[in-house]
C-alpha cells in the first residue's frame, strides 16, 4: 500500500471530514472565528509531510524535526486568536481523522497487513504528539513569564542596559 498515493487520491476527502468535525465540535470557537479556507490551509502541507515520513519509515527524531518545520501554523493559528487548547484538540480530531481513514483504506485492501497499518497508526499518532509539543512551545514562547522548554527557553532573558555580567 503506498501512502503517499493514497493521502494524495484522498485529501479532500480527510480535509473535508476533519473540517467537518472541527466545525461542528462545540469545544472550539473555530466555526465562528475562522473561515474555512483560514481552517484548513495548512493541512495539505501537514498530509504531505505525514505521507513522506511514512514513505520513508522514518524515526521518532524525525518526526520531531518535521513537526519544527511545522511549527508556523501553529504561530498562525496563535496570530488568529485561538486557544492553546483548541489548537491541541485540532491535533487531536486529525489524529481521529487519520486512524479512521486507515482502518477504512486497510479494511477495503486484499492485502490487509496489520503490521503496515500498526506503522501507519503509529506514525501518525508520534507526529501528532510531536504537534502538540510544539503547540506548547509556541504558545509558551508568547506569553510571559518565559517558560523553560526542552528545546530552549524562549524568550531569551532580556539584559539590562547597566547588567554588567560578562558571559
Amino acid at each position: 500500500m503506498n501512502p503517499k498515493f493514497l493521502i494524495e487520491q484522498h485529501e479532500d476527502l480527510i480535509v473535508h471530514r476533519w473540517a467537518e468535525e472541527i466545525y461542528r465540535d462545540r469545544r472550539t470557537g473555530h466555526a465562528a472565528a475562522l473561515s474555512y479556507r483560514q481552517l484548513v490551509h495548512h493541512l495539505p502541507d501537514l498530509l504531505d509531510e505525514f505521507a513522506h515520513l511514512l514513505e520513508t519509515n522514518a524515526s521518532r527524531y524525525e518526526m520531531a524535526e518535521t513537526a519544527v518545520r511545522l511549527r508556523p501554523f501553529i504561530y498562525v493559528r496563535f496570530q488568529q486568536g485561538c486557544l492553546i487548547d483548541e489548537v491541541a484538540h485540532e491535533l487531536t480530531v486529525l489524529r481521529e481523522v487519520l486512524a479512521e481513514f486507515w482502518w477504512r483504506e486497510f479494511d477495503k485492501s486484499a492485502e490487509n497487513d496489520l503490521r503496515e497499518l500498526r506503522r501507519f497508526l503509529w506514525c501518525g499518532h508520534a507526529l501528532l504528539d510531536e504537534l502538540i509539543e510544539q503547540v506548547i512551545v509556541v504558545y509558551a514562547a508568547n506569553y510571559r513569564p518565559p517558560v523553560r522548554t526542552r528545546a530552549s527557553v524562549w524568550p531569551p532573558p532580556r539584559r539590562h542596559k547597566n547588567d554588567s555580567t560578562n558571559y
